[in-house]
């Protein structure tokens, strides 16, 4: 899980920093040249459609979204390394941010539904399960292990 962590953190950390490196980018040219990249068809009423949405895109929501970007990898950061030294509060930390989504997960199944959206709903829920029990199982460990020095 620690290593999971630190990779999502870099990753995340990366898409902040190129995020905001896009501010000084024309966001039009960039999109173009990965239509080209990937070459899609520049007529595509798709591909125009988001070229339309690219030129909606204010500086301002560019910086929020690298800013929460940021902040995610951050979080994911001090969880790897709280998981790395095995930490409790880590663990905690990890039942929140998984579990966190959760509810956003059913409102997008509610909305739109998709197998894809569900499958990933009961796997954050199994996980959420298994860490809860997995600190359930250590505290009961402990809990023996305490009244077994004082018998």
């Amino acid at each position: 899980m620690a290593a999971y962590n630190f990779l999502l953190a870099a990753v995340l950390f990366i898409v902040a920093f190129e995020v905001v490196q896009l501010l000084h980018e024309d966001l039009v040219e960039v999109v173009h040249v990965w239509i080209l990249r990937f070459h899609a068809d520049p007529g595509n009423p798709v591909i125009t459609e988001v070229l339309v949405q690219v030129t909606r895109i204010a500086p301002a929501a560019l910086v929020e979204f690298g800013i929460i970007v940021g902040f995610f990898g951050l979080i994911h950061l001090v969880q790897g390394v709280g998981l790395w030294l095995k930490k409790v509060w880590a663990e905690f930390l990890s039942v929140i941010s998984t579990a966190a989504f959760i509810p956003l997960e059913i409102i997008e199944i509610i909305h739109e539904f998709h197998l894809v959206k569900l499958v990933t709903l009961g796997l954050n829920l199994a996980i959420v399960f298994y860490l809860i029990q997995r600190i359930r199982t250590r505290r009961q460990l402990i809990h023996e292990v305490h009244e077994g020095s004082f018998s």
